[in-house]
């Protein structure tokens, strides 16, 4: 390894930031996946993160910052580690069927073969702030780094390349997938982290149940609210396309919806999923010009096997998105598919009308979400699903 230093004496320590638990450290040694690790190097990028909004139809961008940690075993094999606001990440390094480098906003583009298409992925766009330890190359600060990546079954699949001095370099792709706080603490044997997260836990446990007593008037309303506003509704319009899909989508409709200010549904579901497979769907309710005014889009998939209980099987078939109507008026759907590995899959979008008491349904969410604020809060200690 080239053994880099810090260049900075005001940066000889780490930055302090609320957003980083910081589990383990430098020189800290591990055992994942079997292998021991020791932690040699880190590193702070900071910039934008650009992702799809659906409620809104529009890409959000917002400053983001995540930590990276750099670990080898002693047969010379790299993981990282990255912390963000939200979540840990174990990534390593994987070699794509269909590399390249997406641009900003760039839809559609995958990494491997069995992939389905990435129709809302997730951008970075920053530098690097800070760094210290020993790395296999020379990092630099202010070097660029963007990156482009999407979900598919649980793993997060990323193309990554840094610049200097606005020249691209190498791109690099790796798999990730989420890992716990008290996971990591577990791998690097951090007894007074791990006995922190578990204190952490129980105080969430123990508020919990000191807060059960507005419970029962937490569902009550809860349920008033689902009776009012959330329940199936009476399907209006539907539709479904088949195998070839049409590769900018179908265009169908119009169709009247007329309740203004009621509550409305939008469900795709997938029909015919061969087992052990994966197919994608999407749709788009459009206004009378054809503009997505609101959008829905959802990876199905199935499967089973055996273990030593028997025969198992799972499967997500479906996915439905709320909106109230505005404007009453003509409409028409847009509708999506991606074959996949699902064999001939019938895809559906159906339109209901769901609850005639749309505002008995947001007063009744209302009070709902302020009784169970309260049953929770008390229980949230951390904001971070990280943590535990």
């Amino acid at each position: 390894l080239e053994t880099v230093s810090v260049i900075s004496k005001a940066l000889h320590k780490p930055p302090q930031s609320k957003i980083f638990e910081r589990v383990i450290d430098i020189g800290d040694i591990g055992f994942l996946r079997g292998n021991a690790y020791q932690v040699v190097g880190r590193l702070l990028y900071s910039g934008s993160w650009t992702e799809w909004d659906s409620e809104d139809s529009d890409w959000w961008s917002g400053p983001w910052s995540f930590e990276e940690l750099v670990l080898v075993s002693d047969d010379k094999e790299y993981l990282y580690i990255s912390e963000d606001e939200e979540s840990y990440y174990l990534s390593e390094t994987f070699v794509p069927e269909l590399p390249s480098m997406p641009a900003k906003k760039e839809y559609g583009f995958k990494f491997m073969k069995s992939h389905s298409k990435a129709r809302y992925p997730e951008f970075f766009d920053g530098s690097l702030q800070y760094f210290e330890g020993e790395f296999s190359w020379k990092p630099t600060l202010g070097e660029g780094l963007r990156s482009a990546e999407y979900e598919h079954w649980g793993n997060v699949f990323s193309a990554e390349q840094r610049s200097l001095k606005g020249k691209p370099l190498e791109i690099e792709f790796f798999k990730s997938k989420e890992i716990k706080g008290i996971e990591l603490a577990r791998a690097f044997d951090k007894h007074e982290k791990i006995a922190d997260f578990e204190r952490r836990k129980r105080l969430k446990i123990e508020r919990t149940a000191w807060a059960s007593m507005f419970a029962i008037a937490a569902m009550f309303v809860f349920v008033l609210g689902i009776i009012n506003g959330s329940g199936s509704g009476k399907a209006i319009f539907s539709d479904s396309i088949q195998t070839p899909y049409p590769e900018d989508g179908a265009t169908i409709g119009p169709f009247p919806l007329e309740g203004k200010d009621e509550i409305y549904s939008i469900e795709i579901t997938a029909r015919g999923l061969n087992d052990n497979a994966w197919s994608w769907g999407g749709v788009e309710l459009l206004n009378r010009s054809q503009d997505p005014i609101n959008a829905v889009e959802h990876e199905f998939w199935r499967e089973s096997g055996y273990d030593s209980d028997g025969h198992w099987s799972e499967s997500s078939l479906s996915r439905r998105y709320l909106f109230q109507l505005e404007t009453p008026g003509a409409y028409f759907l847009r509708l999506f598919g991606e074959q996949g590995t699902g064999g001939n899959p019938t895809i559906t979008a159906t339109v209901y009308r769901g609850a005639q008491f749309g505002h008995y349904y947001y007063t009744a969410a209302g009070l709902a979400a302020l009784f169970m604020l309260t049953l929770f809060g008390y229980a949230q200690l951390l904001k971070s699903p990280k943590n535990y």
